[in-house]
């Protein structure tokens, strides 16, 4: 085990009544901070060392130190660009939109699958027997059910959304183009997985045992997919084309792994603008070790969707 800092104490008397100590302080070269921290410690050691010496100048329990603090020099206009059109910058913009996209897939999820709570129930105690038996036609039974849930949908959908404006969420407030766009999101989404919940209901005898089985559903089918089409996409694996493939497969199959793939698209082109809004734009498609494509307009590459 290698440490960072190290020091040596030795007292030296000499021919002389006082004694006299010698430090050595030793680092490790490979870290930079290791000399300025050595030396904070000893200058801590030191000034304790005095006032025990000297316990008649200082209040006692007074706790003398110094403390150390190291600002780092700002970064050039290359550095700047440099970091930014790096594969560690790519990989922020994409990390960005994941909390986001999480948080808002939990929520949905337990939204869609709360549909199917009076559809168990009524299968449960027999009240869609006696619909039935009193002569409701199985079309108008859930054509009617159907419309009662798209609607409460868009109506908690509207209320998400007033959350999102009155907060001020940035990332869905860059426009009102983008503002629809969410919505008309939320939309597809309940279009999508309020019949997938209606089939799922089958699967369970308890209203409580539906709400938590199809939540789940709908939130680890999503990860999972998410998680197979970000890791064949990765350039070192060279399996794009099947990662695009399995991507269009999953929309179709898994209505939350669509949605939160749509969420992902958009936070990131919100990020992507951002880079591509920045003045230091010109450094980075100049630079001929950029490896992340250009803006739009500029040069002949292309960065971000343009939504």
């Amino acid at each position: 085990m290698s440490c960072i800092l190290g020091i040596q104490v030795k007292e030296n008397r000499g021919s002389n009544t006082i004694p006299q100590l010698n430090v050595t302080l030793y680092f490790m070269g490979e870290s930079y901070h290791a000399v300025a921290v050595g030396i904070n410690a000893f200058s801590n050691a030191l000034i304790r060392y005095q006032q025990a010496l000297n316990t008649c100048l200082l209040e006692p329990f007074t706790g003398p130190r110094i403390l150390a603090a190291n600002q780092p020099l700002p970064e050039t206009d290359i550095e700047r660009a440099q970091s930014m059109s790096s594969i560690q910058g790519l990989q922020n913009v994409i990390g960005a939109a994941f909390p986001l996209s999480a948080n808002l897939l939990i929520a949905v999820s337990f939204l869609s699958a709360s549909i199917s709570l009076w559809l168990v129930h009524e299968r449960a105690c027999k009240a869609k027997h006696l619909q039935f038996v009193s002569g409701v036609h199985l079309s108008m039974y859930w054509l009617s059910t159907y419309i009662w849930d798209i609607c409460m949908f868009v109506i908690i959908s509207g209320l998400i959304l007033a959350i999102i404006v009155q907060y001020n969420v940035e990332v869905f407030m860059f426009g009102t183009e983008r503002l629809l766009m969410i919505f008309i999101t939320f939309l597809l989404f309940g279009w999508a997985s309020i019949p997938q919940m209606y089939l799922l209901s089958y699967l369970f005898s308890t209203p409580a045992s539906g709400l938590v089985g199809m939540g789940a559903f709908s939130i680890i089918s999503a990860f999972l997919a998410s998680l197979t089409v970000m890791l064949l996409s990765l350039p070192q694996i060279s399996l794009q084309l099947v990662a695009i493939r399995l991507s269009r497969a999953f929309s179709a199959i898994f209505p939350s792994y669509a949605f939160v793939s749509a969420l992902f698209l958009i936070v990131q082109n919100y990020e992507f603008r951002k880079i591509c809004d920045n003045p230091l734009i010109d450094v980075i498609c100049e630079n001929p070790e950029v490896t992340m494509p250009c803006c739009l307009g500029e040069l002949t590459r292309l960065l971000l969707v343009p939504y």
